[in-house]
């Protein structure tokens, strides 16, 4: 069989790896310490991408609600311009029932 490559082998040198160079934090420091370490870490990061996430939901919400707002204001001015209107028709009918009922206004 022929070697791809045709390189040297790759020579490993003890303490030189990451593995190494973890082991001997660990050691300074005591695996308790390096233990606390890493989940203060991963708790740090993960709030902070859960504030993210709840921040996004936030803001949509907020659009919503001004949809909302703005709909119900719409609909208010509608409700509105159609109370004046039947109060106008009211007069009118009210005009008509006293004009043929006899009495002139």
């Amino acid at each position: 069989m022929t070697q791809s490559g045709g390189g040297p082998p790759q020579v490993v040198v003890p303490g030189t790896g990451w593995v190494t160079v973890a082991s001997q934090a660990i050691t300074a420091v005591g695996f308790p310490v390096v233990v606390a370490g890493f989940l203060l870490w991963y708790v740090v990061f993960k709030f902070g991408t859960t504030i993210e996430v709840i921040g996004h939901q936030m803001q949509a919400n907020a659009d919503l609600a001004a949809n909302l707002i703005q709909t119900e204001q719409t609909t208010l001015s509608e409700l509105q311009k159609q109370t004046a209107e039947l109060h106008e028709q009211t007069q009118l009918m009210r005009l008509v029932y006293e004009r043929t009922r006899g009495g002139a206004p």
